[in-house]
């Protein structure tokens, strides 16, 4: 399925909700990303309640070996008011990938998350990485499991951290169900 569409400066959270489902379809500029329906539709992705969000079998979690994308202290964890992690560090400090994939998207047009990156590590999981001072990969990157790819920071946020999110089939899941139990 091939769709041509043109962006606007409203359709730019609609864009990345978009980038995070993944079909295939293409912008005007030829970046991938996936039709929505509705922006209501949208929306309502973007901000699903994570406490409701989608469960898979251990199993299959378990197929993906992650690393932490930097160690620190997690000063809120995956719950009811946040789909992922924070975790506070010093500024500069570098993120990591937490497994190979395809930096997807690469920016600073979601509001609320800063400086952020989403990279593809399959057809159902994607990692998601907020409030960065720096990034250091573009989109359509292909990464390794460790590479560097941002530097900690507070692009939107109130301190330095990473706010850290793994996704399942588009929706967060708690990234603590597939981080080993040590940072390593």
């Amino acid at each position: 399925m091939k769709c041509i569409v043109k962006l606007s400066t409203l359709s730019v959270s609609i864009l990345i909700v978009s980038i995070i489902t993944l079909t295939g379809c293409q912008t005007t500029t030829g970046k991938s990303y996936t039709p929505v329906q509705s922006r209501a539709k949208s929306k309502q992705t973007l901000n699903k309640n994570p406490a409701k969000a989608i469960k898979a079998s251990k199993l299959e979690h378990r197929a993906l070996a992650l690393r932490w994308p930097v160690v620190g202290p997690i000063v809120r964890r995956f719950g009811p008011k946040s789909n992922g992690l924070d975790i506070a560090g010093q500024p500069g400090t570098h993120i990591r990938a937490v497994e190979s994939g395809k930096v997807v998207y690469s920016g600073n047009g979601l509001k609320g998350y800063g400086n952020l990156i989403i990279i593809k590590h399959n057809e159902k999981y994607l990692s998601v990485y907020a409030h960065n001072r720096e990034l250091l990969v573009k989109e359509g990157t292909e990464l390794k499991k460790g590479s560097v790819i941002a530097k900690m920071g507070n692009t939107e946020s109130q301190r330095v951290k990473l706010h850290f999110q793994i996704r399942y089939l588009g929706k967060p899941i708690d990234p603590l169900l597939l981080l080993p139990k040590e940072p390593n």
